[in-house]
């Protein structure tokens, strides 16, 4: 059996200070891009897979993440997805992504969502 969420390990610098969060997103959510968005799977085998996870919702409304729409072209379709990015990398994650491979596609822009929902 699959497993449906993977512990991600997002690291934020914010004043000199490092910060590591905890949270649980989708395994292959993140393939391609976690460098760029400041955010590391989890290995299973070591002791950080103990460490509490935190809600996304709760990342998002601290300093430490924001969220980013990613809009990817499949083809002639386009799909849109939510990423979580560590506040240190926000201002380069743009310029980061664009053009590269992600989910089967190619990142074609990058914006922030205007809604105040949380996924």
């Amino acid at each position: 059996m699959v497993a449906r969420f993977k512990k991600f390990k997002l690291t934020a610098t914010i004043d000199g200070q490092t910060y590591e969060t905890y949270f649980l997103a989708p395994p292959d959510h993140y393939a391609g891009i976690a460098t760029d968005a400041g955010v590391e799977a989890v290995d299973p085998d070591t002791i950080e897979i103990n460490m509490p996870v935190t809600k996304v919702e709760e990342i998002l409304k601290s300093p430490l993440g924001t969220r980013k729409r990613v809009k990817v072209k499949v083809g002639t379709k386009h799909k849109v997805v939510n990423v979580v990015v560590s506040a240190s990398k926000t201002l380069t994650f743009d310029d980061d992504v664009l053009g590269t491979t992600y989910k089967g596609g190619e990142i074609d822009g990058i914006s922030e969502p205007r809604t105040a929902s949380f996924f």
